[in-house]
């Protein structure tokens, strides 16, 4: 249906310039299958894409018709190495980064050193700095296995996560049932029901590095969570998560038992690495939505009258991996763990899950009736009622809330409840045949912030 006329009064303020109104067909017989695949170029991103419909009974002949239809879609992964382009460059030094990080532009190794080293994915010691105007601050004290100076300046100590993507894996499948029965005079009742359920994977790269000479910190926020910066007092001043000297990658062996060794011996030392052991962090979700709707059509007393209402559900599983949790990797260094050792995830790393959900119920109700003809054609009159009422509840995973682990964007909330209400009328006609004349008003009630005319 393609209304180019305003119809704000029966759609809402944004009809005002027009309609295009999808409706679904009310009956189907027989059976009918669809499908398509493709992929790109490069024999990724494939897709493959089924439908079908099936359905049963005439509403002119048996008085009902029921159908069901059901739609498959699924497409994988492109990867970030199979295509060329500054997603899989490494080498930032032309735009004023360093090598291996472009958040690095812009930034001043005097105002925070740790920027004057690149990532690294083997992981390199640095002397945080104790005491004021410590000239040691932000020198690198030593290489872990796998990499030496003259390897970091031949940028051989950083490489990007292989599973890195440009466009996530996705999956889609829906189901549509629709019931339609017959029933006196010319009155219709249908009643449909759906299930949708959506997944993807997201995943970026390796973990962007600790990156802790100028200290880590997480402000949280939210309903009954006052702003504060965590972790505080459980770090080391300023929050530098460090390497203990009864850690085993502590370079003992450049602090003489007899004293005389640099000024960090004994202490703790800051460090530059990309955690590969936790593999790539991402984002996995699935969600399931059911639709209840009910209508009904028929004319009764000079009005064609439609109703409709319905119920809808959608629930969210959420999952992020790859985020460090900063309290208990500090733990883990002080009990010994080594760099690239198993068990990261458990330890100081584990998944953050969180299950959001929203419903929304409606009612609607309207009639058009005809008053008389004018010379150019019919003065009809539409006038209707509508009622909504939506609720969200999207929670920050538990440890988001309690500042131990980030999440992008985050912590992230949407709670509530709202309940709107409307109603319309709209007079149209034409006066002669060139001439059409319509005339709306509608009011509505926002539970939130008033009315609106």
């Amino acid at each position: 249906q393609v209304d180019k006329n305003g119809a704000s009064a029966v759609y809402g303020s944004d009809a005002i310039a027009g309609v295009v109104n999808v409706i679904l067909r009310k009956e189907f017989q027989g059976f009918k299958a669809t499908g398509e695949a493709g992929t790109s170029e490069r024999g990724d991103g494939t897709m493959e894409h089924f439908g079908f419909i099936g359905g049963i009974g005439s509403l002119a002949d048996d008085g009902y018709n029921w159908y069901v239809s059901g739609e498959f879609r699924h497409q994988d992964q492109i990867l970030a190495s199979h295509r060329s382009g500054l997603w899989d460059t490494l080498d930032w030094t032309p735009w004023e980064g360093t090598y291996g990080a472009a958040t690095n532009i812009g930034a001043s190794p005097a105002t925070n050193p740790i920027f004057a080293f690149p990532q690294s994915t083997t992981g390199y010691l640095i002397d945080p700095g104790y005491g004021q105007n410590d000239p040691a601050a932000g020198q690198i004290v030593s290489y872990l296995p796998g990499c030496d100076a003259q390897s970091q300046a031949m940028n051989r100590c950083l490489a990007i996560y292989p599973g890195s993507q440009l466009q996530p894996a996705t999956g889609r499948f829906d189901v549509i049932s629709k019931f339609t029965k017959q029933l006196a005079g010319d009155w219709q009742l249908g009643i449909q029901a759906s299930w949708f359920n959506s997944s993807s994977q997201e995943v970026s790269g390796y973990s962007p590095g600790v990156e802790n000479v100028g200290g880590v910190s997480n402000i949280v926020f939210g309903p009954g969570v006052p702003v504060s910066v965590v972790p505080a007092s459980s770090l080391i001043t300023p929050n530098i998560i460090t390497i203990p000297s009864t850690n085993p990658m502590y370079p003992t062996a450049m602090c003489p038992a007899a004293g005389g060794g640099p000024a960090w011996c004994g202490q703790g030392l800051a460090f530059q690495y990309a955690f590969p052991e936790l593999g790539a962090a991402s984002i996995l979700t699935n969600t399931n939505t059911y639709r209840l709707l009910a209508n009904i059509d028929g004319d009764a007393g000079g009005w064609r009258i439609h109703g409709t209402a319905g119920a809808m559900y959608a629930r969210m599983s959420y999952e992020v991996t790859g985020q460090i949790n900063w309290q208990d990797l500090q733990s883990a260094l002080n009990n010994g763990y080594v760099f690239g050792s198993g068990g990261a995830t458990q330890l100081f790393a584990p998944v953050m899950e969180t299950n959001p959900w929203s419903e929304l119920d409606l009612i609607d109700v309207h009639g058009t009736h005809t008053l008389f003809q004018l010379p150019g054609g019919p003065l009809d009159l539409a006038i209707g009622a509508q009622y909504y009422k939506k609720v969200q509840d999207e929670h920050a995973p538990d440890a988001a809330v309690e500042g131990l682990q980030s999440e992008a964007g985050g912590p992230i909330y949407v709670i509530g409840t709202e309940k709107d209400a409307a109603g319309f009328a709209e007079l149209d006609g034409k006066p002669i045949k060139q001439l059409e004349i319509d005339a709306a008003a509608r009011y509505d009630d926002y539970q939130t912030f008033g009315s609106a005319v």
